[in-house]
Formats: structure tokens, sequence, C-alpha cells
């Protein structure tokens, strides 16, 4: 089912959380709409969306520019006005319809237990990038990726309580009111 046409009833949801999705709908108007429209009065919606990933900025792309310097950097197949918070709460309220929207920006990290898991978690998500490289190419963004973690992770506390390594990212979190 797509966010931006629900098979759900008007009024059907108290509450409704739609993660890191609505900067990748076709049409981002028509998702915010099917939110509002699935949100039962006195219902509350979070909505998410990065301001600052960080994984990308901080880790990526400067191992990409460490291997290929001259090659464009890779994004994210979103436009970047998702990544400025009033763009997303615009987007709720003129196309949702939403009329009580508080956007907050939080710190948060892209982490695991260890540097070594970190470092395998964004190769497995950035690795096919780049897999049109030659091998000694993606050695190299391997080991680039490796080195730059190291200076730029932080420790925090994971969902789960225990210590990790992460890179710090910032998150865009909007809270509507039907």
């Amino acid at each position: 089912m797509y966010g931006e046409n629900l098979d759900f009833a008007d009024n059907t949801f108290s509450h409704s959380i739609t993660n890191m999705g609505i900067l990748f709908f076709k049409d981002p108007s028509a998702g915010a709409k099917e939110i509002y429209r699935t949100l039962r009065p006195g219902g509350v919606a979070v909505v998410t969306s990065w301001a600052e990933a960080g994984y990308l900025t901080k880790v990526i792309h400067p191992a990409q520019k460490a291997v290929r310097p001259t090659d464009p950097l890779f994004q994210l197949p979103v436009p970047p006005v998702w990544f400025q918070p009033d763009h997303f709460k615009s987007c709720l309220e003129k196309d949702g319809g939403f009329t009580d929207v508080e956007v907050l920006e939080l710190r948060c990290h892209y982490g695991a237990p260890t540097l070594l898991i970190l470092q395998q978690m964004l190769l497995r998500i950035f690795g096919p990038v780049f897999n049109r490289w030659p091998s000694e190419d993606q050695e190299k963004f391997t080991n680039s990726i490796a080195e730059i973690l190291s200076n730029v992770v932080e420790e925090y506390i994971m969902p789960n309580s225990d210590r990790g390594l992460g890179v710090p990212m910032r998150a865009i979190v909007a809270i509507c009111k039907k």
C-alpha cells in the first residue's frame, strides 16, 4: 500500500507514525493528506525526517572524496528541501491540513555497539552505490570509512541502554494533532 493512497477509512487511527517516509513519497502532499485523513479527531501523528544525515555528510562524502575526489558526491534520492524543518512543517499544514504542528529538531546517532559493526552497517547500506568502482578503489573506500569513523563517532546510549558508538545526526520530528 502506498502512503499517498491508504486503504484505510477516514478517522481510523488514534495514533499514526510515519518514520522517514514522507520525504521518499512520489507525492508527499498526497501523503500528508492521507496521514490527516486517516487520523481520528483528537489523534496524534508523528512524522519524521532528517535535518542532517550525518552518516552521509560526515562519513560517506569524505570517504568518497578521499578515493575519487573529482566524482560528484552521492546524494540521497530526496529533494534537499526535505532537510529543512520549515518545509516539512509547511507540507503537513498547507498540504496535509493540520493546524496544530510542533516541529522539533533533535540530535541523535546512527550507531552500533562497536566501530567495526558500524562500519559494516554503513558499507551494507552504501557499498552497492560504489560497486562499479574498481576493486582497488572499493578497498580504499572501505579503509577510508574506517579511518573517518574513528574521528567522528561519539559514545552514546543505545535504545537497549547499552553504550554504543554513533555518528551524530539531526532528526526532524513533527508532532501533529488533529
